[in-house]
């Protein structure tokens, strides 16, 4: 085969890659796919690269380049919208693609049109400190007295924050992700303290306002990041903003799509 393999290790194969090379045709496994200037490939210890590879779709793109790919105008990648809604800046991507993008230290952003497949109950919900600028939680001293640790005060009251855990699942698998304050209250549609009321006064409207939105679709903005908890890697997504799907921006960018792969 007249192709090398190696694993990219410290910048020595960038630092001895061979420059002289016209055009080469590069396969590169576990790349990690980002937004920077468009769009950019990076690579771990985990990468392999190949140049030339002697498989039939590399000498089909080889054939492509010398005939007509050559000759046509690179399109910018980052500049359309997320399908169904979202911002234009945030890519749409599926939980698959994020698992396979090699997502390190740095929180990576992206788009998905999800559906709820289960909510959690337990522990959606805790007692906060009531001051603006402080969501700590407080412990009953008395029943009337609650303690900020954080603020070192006792209040009278207190309010309720929501830490909602929910089951996503899209067409390529399911990811648990967490909604803070805004984002859960939009999606169940109901403020948290009002929320808290039923669950302490009315435990089966509380079921019902929960179960009401499983199997219903949106458009979630969501941060990916990973993180370690007892020596292991996993990957911990936060919902950032939940939004009704446009199914007609999605239809014209699966349409667009759809054109540049038939060329």
């Amino acid at each position: 085969k007249q192709w090398y393999q190696r694993r990219v290790r410290g910048g020595k194969d960038a630092e001895q890659f061979d420059t002289a090379l016209t055009n080469p045709v590069i396969s590169v496994k576990a790349a990690k796919v980002s937004d920077f200037g468009g769009r950019s490939l990076s690579v771990s210890f985990n990468s392999t690269l190949q140049v030339n590879p002697d498989l039939p779709i590399s000498h089909e793109l080889r054939g492509w380049y010398d005939s007509t790919g050559k000759n046509e105008t690179a399109r910018q990648m980052s500049s359309s919208q997320g399908i169904g809604g979202g911002s234009r800046d945030t890519p749409h991507k599926s939980f698959s693609e994020i698992k396979e993008s090699n997502v390190q230290d740095k929180p990576e952003y992206f788009c998905n049109n999800a559906s709820i497949v289960f909510v959690k109950k337990d522990n959606c919900m805790y007692q906060a400190c009531p001051s603006a600028d402080c969501n700590k939680k407080v412990m009953m001293e008395s029943p009337t007295e609650y303690r900020c640790e954080k603020c070192d005060k006792l209040y009278p009251n207190f309010k309720y924050r929501l830490m909602l855990t929910v089951k996503l699942s899209d067409f390529t698998g399911n990811e648990w992700v967490t909604c803070f304050q805004e984002t859960a209250e939009k999606l169940l549609g109901i403020s948290a303290d009002d929320l808290g009321k039923l669950k302490e006064t009315n435990e089966a409207e509380f079921d019902t306002t929960m179960n009401k939105v499983n199997f219903s679709s949106y458009n979630f903005k969501i941060r990916a990041r990973l993180e370690s908890y007892m020596d292991e890697s996993r990957l911990k997504c936060t919902a950032l903003s939940v939004d009704p799907i446009d199914y007609i921006s999605q239809s014209k960018q699966l349409i667009e799509e759809i054109k540049l792969l038939e060329g």
